[in-house]
């Protein structure tokens, strides 16, 4: 029997959320689609505005993933006013269908 990779990865995410108890449902807030919506902070690495997406690595993100450096996309190109790269920014992004993760808010914060 063969699985999707997206099969796949849904079963993943749910053990993890399974393995974590509470911790991941006080982590994850949802919103009007059912995505989850998960806060952190970060240090930009790339910006890609032709892309409407922006690289940064992350701190560890509770009852969801470990620290990593990884690109998002932008809910809207306006979030990155007054961000460059190199800054540290805290930031609220949700996991979409499809395993997109895209950025609904953003905030320089050195």
């Amino acid at each position: 029997m063969s699985i999707s990779r997206r099969t796949f990865g849904a079963i993943v995410l749910a053990l993890g959320a399974v393995a974590c108890g509470s911790e991941a449902s006080e982590a994850q807030e949802p919103t009007q689609a059912g995505a989850r919506r998960y806060d952190t902070r970060g240090v930009v690495r790339e910006i890609r505005r032709e892309r409407s997406s922006i690289t940064i690595h992350h701190e560890d993100v509770p009852g969801y993933m470990p620290s990593m450096t990884m690109p998002f996309d932008l809910e809207d190109l306006g979030l990155l006013d007054g961000v460059s790269v190199g800054d540290t920014v805290e930031f609220t992004f949700s996991r979409e269908e499809g395993g997109r993760h895209v950025i609904r808010s953003l905030r320089r914060v050195s």
